[in-house]
């Protein structure tokens, strides 16, 4: 029983936080018909910029809201780059990724990796209160220490709660309601209303880059770190949790029209998500124990490597199931 709520309670900790990654990536994608690749750099943005309001200027917990800034503004330079010079929008957010690189390297002291000390790490008080969860569970045992998150996990909870909500009124909003249609075929429509297609997915893009550095700031604070190369590939698991999520959704709600449901797809998606590489990695844990721990070489296990392998398989599974189930109803599939 104790490892049950072990997988769930870790794949609710890491899910909780990519969940807020695949935000930004629904937000872009679905809502803006724009596959930004700028998330990136901003989700390694915003964990550079907390790493370094927290190790050199000491802001606590409000570097959070400076790393949500700077993803904003990355997210409005890809969105001008797109609708000022024409450039490509899958090439506009490669280029704001790659040049993030090097600006994340400046703003993390001209070094690769940076760690953010226990006493600098407001963090480090919900890791206490964590382990003292777990030491009601476990008798304070030392020998059999439990790495569980409830309290980390309760204030998530009630964090993206409140981040959901915010979106969900304001898209709701005069403002939202145009912003929930600018796509590049609503151009001429939104145009001849007197609304501006090219500010709104400026202002859309940045939404979607401010909830992504969000979301990389909260995973340094987890980590206790910060690396340049943290958000290589990460849109991979941001895109595993949109198509996993909407999956989840239409088993209770057929359309994906509303907007309750699909918000609250990429916070499902993603704990679905690491609930299965969990439970894959404590499957391959047992098989191990029973055949003594075999070659560390063999091929026929599961190696770490294989999260990518396995993510893709995820969602090309997902993906074909769903193509032949959806039928007539509309969902954008504009990868």
């Amino acid at each position: 029983m104790t490892d049950i709520f072990l997988i769930f309670d870790n794949s609710l900790y890491q899910g909780l936080q990519y969940g807020l990654l695949a935000l930004s990536l629904f937000i872009s994608l679905r809502l803006l018909d724009f596959p930004d690749l700028t998330i990136e750099g901003s989700f390694a943005a915003g964990a550079a910029t907390t790493f370094a309001c927290v190790h050199y200027f000491g802001l606590g917990v409000i570097s959070l809201f400076v790393a949500t800034v700077v993803g904003f503004l990355a997210g409005m330079c890809t969105g001008m780059l797109h609708t000022r010079l024409r450039i490509g929008k899958l090439l506009s957010g490669i280029i704001v990724a790659v040049g993030l690189y090097s600006i994340n390297f400046r703003i993390m002291g001209a070094q690769a990796n940076g760690y953010i000390l226990p006493g600098e790490n407001p963090a480090s008080v919900l890791r206490i209160a964590n382990a003292a969860v777990a030491g009601w569970f476990t008798g304070n045992n030392p020998a059999r220490p439990l790495y569980v998150y409830p309290v980390s996990n309760a204030i998530l909870l009630i964090g993206i709660a409140l981040i959901i909500l915010a979106i969900f009124v304001f898209l709701r909003s005069e403002r939202g309601s145009v912003l929930r249609f600018t796509r590049a075929e609503n151009k001429l429509f939104l145009e001849s209303i007197g609304q501006d297609y090219a500010g709104n997915l400026v202002v859309g893009l940045g939404m979607a880059n401010a909830v992504a550095a969000l979301a990389g700031g909260l995973v340094a604070f987890a980590n206790g770190s910060a690396s340049l190369t943290m958000g290589f590939g990460i849109i991979l698991v941001a895109l595993v949790a949109v198509v996993l999520g909407e999956a989840i959704v239409q088993v209770f709600h057929r359309e994906l029209t509303d907007l309750w449901p699909v918000l609250l797809a990429p916070i499902f998606g993603a704990f679905a998500y690491y609930l299965i590489l969990r439970t894959v990695q404590e499957l391959n844990t047992a098989w191990q124990i029973h055949h003594g721990a075999p070659d560390p070489t063999f091929q026929l296990q599961y190696f770490q490597t294989d999260v990518k392998l396995l993510s893709v398989a995820i969602l090309v599974v997902i993906s074909a199931f769903r193509r032949r189930q959806v039928g007539g109803v509309y969902l954008p599939e504009r990868l």
